[in-house]
């Protein structure tokens, strides 16, 4: 095993400082220590025993380069901020934990954040790598009308026009079902053209990169696809046999390429030739577009003008489609073209590649998130340094009458405050480190912490270190080194010092934060508390949803053993489950102006669809035999259409499907509550196009039928099975929501864990300087209850007064986020008095601990120096 060496910038900082004959020994010693560090306590505590020994060697020997007097002076400098800091243990306590707190919160988040704004980045030429996205006004999908999808020939035709286009790419994730020795597998892999290669990088393991695909039936697969299927046996030139939409293939292993990286929006187990697919290779061969089924990427020149290339490429797909099948509307569409560094953080294109897009609303929000815990961590510093400013003066006065300059006294200061956020910053490395994984199966992304690989940490923290320590030191720095030896020494300004103003309104500014976070977490938690327990117009408990795809040569004994099983009260089969219908078409009212037509979401259910779902049927029927050709239609498409109940049943709807009217369904909602209800056609399903079986199990019977059940598939077929509760397919509508609520609470937990530690902190300094105050009081009569109240008055005024001013901005900004959904809870006064009451009491236990201390103190302790 090769012996771990130090970092090329470590070494080359320290030959920067050392002296020539001794940097070659410094750093091979370094090295030595790091290897073995390495192996007995891991890499990540010998790269931070390691920084620390650089850090260490860096400042010995950086300052033994100044003059010897100047050495000696910061060095003694040094020892009174490590004097003064164990001196004050509570309160050096407070300042490092509270800002190892935020930096920890600061680094997982800024990971969280460069991570996600980092997906697509590792293409080569990635900056010039573009997608063609089509517009379709007025065909809105889901609340968009940006669609991925292309005809087939379209990136070929846009390279051969267009001299700006340098390559172009079609391709189609698609699934692919193989055949296995006791098993199949059903992966979804990129069916490409002949240029994708050369455009997206993909690292090979095997195989020849040129000519992995000139075989038509050539699959490239994935290292991890390779190991599953065959084993350590080399899978070049193996068979693979299985089934592509239908149709029977059987394919050549040409090559093994790595898996495609977490950061990436492509996602794929293996990589086959579109020529195999015989529905693209007959679009490609149309003189005219008909469909659209195709991712289609184009690379550009550089410095191209983007908007004339969108109105040519629009003008190319307009003049080349068909009239036949493309209505007036589509004159209407235009091309655009997206960055593929946008693709992840653009969530509203419509069969998009990537399954789990950023939200770029929510990444705003942990980034500010973040700041404000950084700030707040900070500002606890700044208000302990504030109110223990009088303890120091007369040593500043000392110090400045036997000769230091201001600038001395200031670099003293900072000198403090940067040792405080070193060691701070030192431990919330060490916090985020352990606390990346869990924060990582939160969010669901692989977010680590590693200072050597992870080349702009280092920077990062450095002027993290040197930001908070000067942010955190400024008043003390700044303010103190003002005042004049001869005043301090007599007593003029000393009862100046503490600045009760800043104070106030840097607790003002923190426990408006904390309200404010306090709130949105309390409307998160609310409006997924309103969404859990909507009405959705029809019930979704103790349904379980199978697909069909691996029961289609066997229906017909699952039909008989579900129809037998004591267990499952009534069963249904449909192209979707309700919570995520996919399907729309216009219904065309044969009207002169086709805007009368109206645009309405489909799906194929049988007749016992209604009932398994407990769907109100308002008027008319469902359907009598799987033969008739017959749907029924929601109130809001009744609506739409223009008929009432009475006038619709029995009419045709002149679609794609020209579909009696045999029924009028209440609404439901067949999407997130993000989005309005839509019109929507229930037709009738055709033998051979089911792709779910929906059962309705008894309630007290549901874990045991569901195990009885995926028994029971297992046995049938050796295709992988997918069975789930509809529960299961609602909560994946909002996975980003439950996402922000876990990671919206955890941090508001830690601002305003951070905000009572600041205020604990200053109700014990202001105690103790009022110490006298309180035995006197005491000696005189007053009460404890009194006492308490006196000292927490002020403070619990200020708590009040940020409570004030955080409502209106927390209003704000939760009715902006609210705004996203079409259906959301009201907003409630409730809850920010609530989040108001949560801040007060958590203000109060951190004021009322030190408080009561200070009255059970005996007052002859207060009064003994007097």
């Amino acid at each position: 095993m090769e012996k771990p060496t130090l970092p090329k910038w470590i070494s080359n900082l320290l030959e920067s400082v050392l002296p020539e004959s001794m940097a070659e020994f410094v750093i091979g010693d370094l090295e030595e220590y790091y290897s073995t560090h390495i192996a007995q306590k891991g890499r990540f505590m010998a790269r931070l025993i390691m920084i620390w020994s650089v850090f260490t060697v860096f400042l010995s020997f950086a300052f033994k380069k100044s003059r010897s007097n100047s050495y000696s002076m910061y060095s003694h400098y040094l020892k009174v901020a490590l004097r003064n800091l164990r001196k004050q243990r509570l309160y050096t306590t407070i300042n490092v934990s509270g800002i190892a707190v935020g930096v920890a919160s600061f680094i997982l988040i800024s990971l969280y954040v460069a991570y996600e704004m980092s997906y697509d980045q590792f293409h080569p030429n990635s900056d010039n790598i573009y997608q063609v996205i089509q517009q379709q006004p007025g065909n809105e999908y889901i609340g968009s009308d940006l669609y991925a999808l292309t005809p087939a020939a379209f990136g070929d035709l846009i390279r051969q026009e267009l001299p700006q286009v340098v390559r172009a790419t079609s391709m189609a994730r698609r699934p692919f079902l193989i055949e296995g020795e006791t098993r199949n597998f059903r992966e979804w892999g990129f069916w490409i053209d002949g240029e994708f290669l050369d455009i997206f990088q993909t690292e090979f393991i095997s195989g020849d990169p040129n000519h992995a695909l000139d075989l038509k039936e050539g699959i490239i697969l994935t290292e991890t696809t390779a190991q599953k299927l065959f084993g350590e046996v080399d899978p070049i030139g193996k068979r693979l046999s299985g089934d592509f939409w239908n149709s029977r293939f059987d394919m050549q292993v040409t090559a093994v390429v790595a898996d495609p990286p977490a950061n990436s929006s492509f996602e794929y187990a293996f990589i086959a030739n579109l020529e195999m697919d015989k529905y693209y290779v007959k679009d490609k061969a149309r003189p005219t577009f008909q469909n659209n089924a195709y991712n289609t990427f184009l690379v550009v020149q550089d410095d191209v003008d983007l908007s004339y290339l969108e109105q040519e490429i629009t003008q190319i797909f307009l003049s080349h489609r068909d009239l036949n099948v493309y209505d007036e509307k589509a004159e209407n569409e235009k091309i655009s073209l997206i960055s593929l560094l946008d693709i992840h953080l653009n969530g509203g294109i419509n069969f998009n590649l990537g399954s789990q897009k950023a939200n770029t609303q929510y990444l705003l929000f942990f980034s500010v998130i973040a700041v404000i815990v950084l700030v707040l961590s900070c500002i606890n510093y700044m208000n302990i340094a504030i109110a223990s400013s009088i303890s120091r003066v007369r040593e500043v006065g000392m110090r400045k009458a036997i000769g230091a300059y201001k600038s001395q006294i200031v670099g003293q200061f900072w000198g403090e405050s940067i040792v405080v956020s070193f060691l701070a910053v030192l431990i919330g490395v060490v916090i985020a480190y352990w606390f990346a994984p869990v924060f990582g199966e939160v969010i669901q992304r692989p977010i680590q912490v590693d200072v050597i690989d992870q080349f702009w940490l280092i920077p990062g923290l450095i002027f993290l270190v040197l930001l908070i320590g000067l942010i955190a030191g400024s008043y003390p720095a700044l303010v103190i080194s003002k005042l004049k030896p001869s005043s301090i020494l007599k007593g003029i300004q000393i009862g100046k010092m503490g600045n009760v103003k800043l104070q106030k309104v840097l607790i003002v500014f923190q426990f408006a934060a904390s309200v404010l976070l306090i709130t949105g977490s309390l409307f998160t938690y609310k409006q997924l508390q309103y969404i859990s327990n909507k009405d959705l117009g029809f019930n979704k408990e103790n349904v379980v949803a199978i697909s069909a795809s691996n029961l289609s040569d066997v229906t017909n004994v699952f039909r008989d053993q579900v129809a037998s099983n004591p267990n499952v009260l009534n069963f249904s089969t449909s192209t979707y489950v309700p919570v995520d219908i996919g399907s729309s078409a216009f219904m065309d009212l044969n009207t002169e102006d086709k805007n009368d037509d109206v645009l309405m979401y489909t799906a194929a259910v049988d007749g016992q669809f209604l009932e398994t779902y407990d769907v109100e049927l308002v008027a008319g029927r469902t359907f009598n035999s799987p033969d008739e050709n017959a749907c029924v239609v929601n109130e809001t498409g009744l609506a739409k259409l223009g008929w009432t109940a009475e006038e619709a049943l029995g009419k045709v709807l002149d679609g794609r499907y020209e579909s009696k009217i045999v029924g009028v369904i209440k609404d439901f909602h067949m999407h997130a509550l993000r989005e309005p209800i839509a019109p929507l056609m229930l037709r009738n399903i055709q033998e051979g196009s089911v792709s779910y079986w929906s059962l309705k199990i008894k309630e007290d019977k549901v874990q045991e039928t569901f195990a009885q059940l995926a028994d029971q598939l297992s046995d049938l077929s050796p295709n992988p099975s997918d069975i789930r509760f509809v529960d299961d397919h609602f909560n994946q509508l909002y996975r980003q929501e439950y996402q922000l609520a876990d990671v919206f609470g955890f941090f508001t937990v830690i601002a305003v864990s951070i905000a009572c530690m600041g205020l604990f902190g200053l109700a014990a300094l202001a105690i103790s300087k009022r110490s006298k105050e309180v035995s006197i009081r005491k000696v005189l009569g007053a009460s404890a209850m009194s006492i308490v109240s006196l000292l927490s008055r002020d403070f619990l005024v200020l708590v009040g007064l940020s409570f004030v001013i955080a409502v209106p901005v927390a209003w704000y900004f939760v009715s902006r986020w609210l705004e996203n959904y079409a259906y959301h809870m009201e907003m409630n006064w409730a809850v920010f008095l609530l989040a108001g009451f949560i801040a007060l009491c958590l203000a109060m236990l951190a004021i009322v601990i030190q408080t009561v201390k200070a009255t059970r103190r005996n007052p002859v302790d207060g009064l003994r120096t007097e």
